[in-house]
């Protein structure tokens, strides 16, 4: 009976462990190791390789409450940071996997179809 108890505590443990500390939305595998949210630019390059394909863009956002002017009216302050979206196709039988950096960081990691 204490056996039984044992393995089956020892089987939830393992149960329990490779659900909460599997990699999930925010991590995916590449060619030499797993990326995850937080990695440079230059880790992923040299982790999984160049993108199938890559646009870069700044994103306006507001630093400032909207503020009058008696000249212009209400403007707010804006910050421009630049951002990067790299495509990463691993085959027909994967997803494709979207990288999206901010100032150089991966920020976030969505997937899309089945790749070609």
């Amino acid at each position: 009976m204490r056996g039984r108890i044992l393995l089956f505590t020892i089987l939830s443990l393992a149960f329990f462990f490779s659900l909460c500390c599997s990699p999930g939305a925010n991590a995916f595998s590449c060619r030499h190791g797993y990326i995850s949210v937080g990695a440079t630019m230059q880790e992923v390059l040299s982790k999984c390789g160049e993108p199938a394909d890559s646009e870069s863009w700044e994103d306006a956002r507001p630093v400032s409450a909207p503020v009058y002017n008696s000249r212009y009216g209400f403007y707010a302050m804006m910050i421009y940071v630049p951002m990067d979206t790299w495509i990463y196709n691993l085959g027909p039988t994967k997803f494709i996997q979207m990288l999206i950096f901010e100032r150089g960081e991966l920020v976030k990691i969505q997937r899309g179809g089945y790749g070609y």
